[in-house]
């Protein structure tokens, strides 16, 4: 199991795997002083969950405010602990758009965020849900690997006036669910640093950035993305660098929780390996992580290269170009590279004739649901 050691004195802290960052996120919400703000797609019963509730529990009594938005969706089978945790003082948790008949696709849109934040001082986001897929407290287990960063900058005053400008437009029919976010992200810099938000009603940052970064690349790509159906502009940009010599290196997941996915994912796998594309599978367990690397410049956080990303949710990434970082996340990608196994364009081709017929007709089949959506 990876373990990379954060650098507590850094703003900046990358911790891999739910068996360090929980542990680490618990105790920072453990010792708020005035508030909590959390955000989370998927929260499921188990011993995460109720580690989670005793601490919130805890906050209510000291008087912090706790404010949460939970998706209805990945978040349904705890709909009731959320209206017992809302009867107690000082809590306040929203569930995110409901799902409801008449909407049809209109179901799709979710929050697919994960986002902590204490006191406006420090936050963290990454890809992980509350979940004992990603730490198990009592087993002291990681069946799922993910990261989180720790973030303790001045830019965590910024995300946490979003996040309080999003609460009360979903709570308050008065307020448009798009006026949050315009303010803080039209600073945001020419290097396409700092926190990067993408919402369905308005800008998506990440796409923009990563579609930025990617077209001025000239050392390396390398993206980990734990579902993989990238846009035809993203296979073009992936295509073409690494022709023109860029180190381009996917690490795609091996086992999944969606198996349909995975042949999704399997569908672009001949294009990209006839352009030189280098593609890794891991398979000792689910690789929920979403990294992009371009020379100098990472982004992580909840997007993945799909089309809910692309499309439907709103989406948390934070990039930078901090140099240690950069180190700690060239870390993570080589041990990974490591325990994986590399997909052979030869041995690739060989593959069973159902196995391509199967991976063809997903990839169409996605293709012509996007078309029913525009």
């Amino acid at each position: 199991m990876t373990h990379i050691e954060p650098q507590s004195n850094r703003s900046l802290e990358l911790y891999v795997d739910g068996i360090n960052f929980y542990p680490s996120i618990l105790r920072d919400l453990s010792s708020a002083k005035r508030f909590v703000y959390i955000e989370n797609y998927l929260i499921e019963p188990g011993s995460l969950w109720e580690r989670f509730k005793e601490v919130l529990h805890d906050l209510s009594n000291k008087g912090i405010i706790v404010k949460g938005v939970f998706d209805a969706f990945g978040s349904r089978r705890i709909a009731g602990d959320v209206i017992s945790l809302n009867q107690r003082a000082n809590i306040d948790i929203h569930l995110f758009h409901p799902l409801k008949m008449s909407k049809l696709t209109g179901n799709l849109y979710r929050t697919h965020i994960k986002l902590f934040i204490i006191d406006g001082e420090v936050a963290y986001t990454g890809g992980a849900g509350i979940t004992n897929h990603f730490y198990n407290p009592e087993s002291k287990r990681s069946n799922w690997s993910d990261v989180m960063i720790r973030v303790s900058d001045d830019s965590v005053k910024k995300i946490a006036q979003l996040y309080a400008w999003k609460f009360r437009s979903l709570t308050r029919k008065s307020l448009s669910l798009a006026n949050p976010l315009y303010r803080p992200f039209n600073e945001t810099n020419r290097e396409l640093t700092g926190w990067l938000y993408a919402h369905h009603l308005t800008t998506h940052w990440i796409k923009r950035a990563v579609y930025k970064k990617l077209s001025v690349a000239k050392q390396k790509i390398w993206i980990n993305s734990a579902y993989f159906f990238p846009t035809k502009k993203m296979v073009r940009y992936l295509t073409r660098k690494s022709l023109a010599g860029v180190d381009v290196r996917l690490l795609l997941p091996g086992i999944t929780d969606v198996l349909f996915m995975k042949y999704l994912a399997r569908g672009r796998y001949k294009k990209l390996l006839e352009a030189g594309v280098s593609i890794y599978e891991i398979k000792d367990r689910f690789l929920h992580i979403k990294i992009i690397v371009v020379d100098n410049w990472v982004t992580l956080g909840s997007f993945n290269i799909d089309i809910l990303s692309l499309r439907f949710n709103q989406e948390l990434n934070y990039a930078t170009t901090d140099a240690d970082f950069l180190a700690s996340i060239d870390e993570f990608f080589n041990a990974k590279f490591d325990k994986s196994e590399p997909i052979d364009l030869n041995r690739w081709s060989r593959r069973a004739f159902f196995l391509k017929v199967f991976e063809r007709l997903s990839y169409q089949l996605v293709r012509i649901f996007q078309k029913f959506l525009r």
